[in-house]
């Protein structure tokens, strides 16, 4: 990918990928694509195959070295192990549905939704105030959910800032393939418009929608 930019600098670029059940190979491996390939940051899972999250301290290493490299860390979803699936999303229904509420249809959505409220209540963004994330699918469901999170007032009881001053400051969102009007309505509503990215989601979605 490195060798394939260099031939088109002007019009590619990269995000590293990295194993994040070893967080401090992970770390050593974005400074190295930062600073030897030139990417520009990294896409990691929203979990690791048992799904286990990253609020753990043990995986901050990869945070610490993105806010120190200013670059960002994307978020992208993952496929749940088979109990999860299981458990949450087959039904009475066919198989091909199920699968398609684990994935597109709702279940990547607020799986990486519910990855970021638990870096924030674990106190991330706390730790590391320049921080970027980046989430796709027009915020994975959590502009719907901003003023909710923060009316509860979980966050005054662990001393963290409200949710919407963290999404305000760290987060960006792509419209990832959801090319839907009334989305991006309220998305614009809730989101900053210069932390509101376009995206395409080739191949899963036309460019002509977007």
């Amino acid at each position: 990918m490195a060798e394939a930019i260099r031939k088109n600098s002007s019009r590619l670029g990269g995000f590293a990928a990295f194993p994040m059940a070893h967080p401090r190979a992970a770390a050593a491996e974005l400074e190295r694509t930062v600073k030897e390939l030139g990417f520009f940051g990294a896409m990691i899972d929203g979990h690791l195959g048992d799904m286990t999250r990253h609020d753990n301290e043990r995986f901050w290493p990869v945070f610490e070295t993105a806010e120190r490299l200013n670059v960002p860390i994307y978020i992208h979803p993952a496929l749940p192990p088979e109990f999860v699936q299981k458990g949450l999303y087959n039904g009475n229904y066919s198989p091909v549905i199920a699968q398609g509420l684990v994935t597109g249809r709702w279940g990547w959505h607020q799986d990486v939704g519910i990855h970021v409220l638990k870096l924030y209540f674990a106190g991330l963004f706390a730790r590391f105030s320049r921080l970027k994330i980046i989430i796709g699918h027009m915020g994975e469901l959590l502009p719907i959910m901003i003023e909710r999170v923060d009316s509860i007032g979980f966050y005054e009881k662990n001393g963290l800032e409200p949710f919407r001053d963290v999404w305000d400051r760290n987060i960006w969102v792509t419209s990832s393939g959801i090319f839907s009007i009334r989305t991006l309505e309220m998305v614009l509503k809730t989101t900053r418009k210069d932390r509101i990215l376009y995206n395409i989601n080739t191949p899963f979605g036309k460019s002509i929608e977007g």
